[in-house]
């Protein structure tokens, strides 16, 4: 377990020294759409009776329905993850408590009251 353990940190590392690597909302939103959109075509398939019509390639569409519910678990599993802990890029998140401390990040506010101070 000792790989699988460096790998998450590794992972978490990453997270934090470049967030803007981190999926949107919107990307994690979609990929939710997708799974649930291959769970769609699974029932589709189930229902349709396209296991009745295939002859000889039964194998092949149970393989196919197969992949889409591996798959489609994958995307909304981990999309719903990402959403709930919140490991996702936010443009409009407050800057880091370093930028500020820093006093380089300046808004509008902080530019006009220096202004008027140093008039």
């Amino acid at each position: 377990m000792g790989l699988l353990d460096s790998y998450r940190k590794q992972q978490e590392e990453q997270k934090k020294n470049n967030p803007e690597r981190l999926p949107t909302q919107g990307q994690l939103a979609l990929r939710v759409l997708v799974g649930g959109y291959l769970y769609y075509l699974v029932y589709q398939l189930y229902t349709g009776g396209a296991l009745q019509e295939t002859g000889g390639k039964l194998a092949v569409m149970i393989g196919g329905m197969i992949l889409f519910v591996v798959f489609g678990t994958y995307f909304l599993i981990n999309a719903v993850r990402a959403m709930v802990k919140h490991e996702y890029y936010d443009m409009n998140a407050a800057p880091a408590a370093s930028e500020e401390d820093s006093g380089e990040i300046k808004d509008g506010e902080d530019v006009a009251e220096e202004q008027e101070t140093e008039n």
